[in-house]
């Protein structure tokens, strides 16, 4: 008898669904600060789709790493899905996905403290997206 293929599917998805969610909400960062489309797109509707979709996506991270504890074919503790190298199964791939939503869950901590913090603090402890660009002076022409 075959063993129920259930969770290894709901692995798949959710972590497929996650990883488009979360490079969608990674596209739309750039697109909120660069304004590539003028002023067709407000920012403010930029930012909430930023935002929903990469909690959409940590939703479907969450999801997978239930998913792989609970599915039989490969055991996984707990623990594997918070501590890099604990898991048996491909531990370098496995602490990459491990790491990953970490530093996610820090960014949008990050930002959300940047909305509440005064912006001259702010800008002391997390640096630039792009550095600011100094002008120079065009000579005079004659």
């Amino acid at each position: 008898m075959k063993a129920d293929p259930t969770f290894w599917i709901a692995t798949r998805a959710a972590g497929l669904a996650a990883y488009g969610l979360l490079t969608c909400s990674v596209v739309a960062g750039p697109v909120l600060e660069s304004r590539p489309f003028g002023t067709r797109l407000k920012v403010a509707t930029v930012t909430d789709v930023h935002r929903f979709l990469a909690l959409l996506g940590l939703g479907a991270l969450a999801l997978h790493g239930t998913a792989l504890t609970l599915d039989t074919a490969v055991p996984l503790r707990w623990t594997a899905l918070f501590i890099p190298g604990q898991a048996s199964y491909r531990p370098v791939w496995t602490a990459v996905g491990v790491v990953s939503p970490e530093a996610m869950a820090l960014s949008m901590y990050l930002g959300a403290i940047g909305l509440v913090i005064k912006a001259t603090v702010w800008r002391a402890l997390v640096p630039p997206a792009r550095p600011e660009r100094k002008r120079v002076a065009q000579p005079a022409s004659a």
